[in-house]
């Protein structure tokens, strides 16, 4: 295998890398940003306090977090 096909093969397989992390952050970021205005419409409805609030957001975001990344992944 001559050098330059072998550093096409390693672009080539960096350049795969860089798109699944591309996927998985954008799935993210799709699938917080809704998340969280909607959660904090609710918060603010409620009357909740902001810190409570950011408190619950977060403590549910390692749930959903973890569903996205798997289906990003797949």
């Amino acid at each position: 295998m001559t050098t330059t096909k072998r550093i096409g093969w390693i672009g080539l397989s960096i350049l795969a890398l860089l798109a699944a992390l591309s996927v998985q952050i954008v799935a993210s970021v799709a699938v917080v940003l809704p998340y969280a205005f909607l959660a904090g419409a609710r918060a603010a409805a409620n009357g909740q306090d902001t810190a409570r609030a950011v408190e619950n957001f977060m403590g549910d975001m390692g749930g959903i977090m973890g569903i996205v990344l798997v289906l990003g992944g797949v």
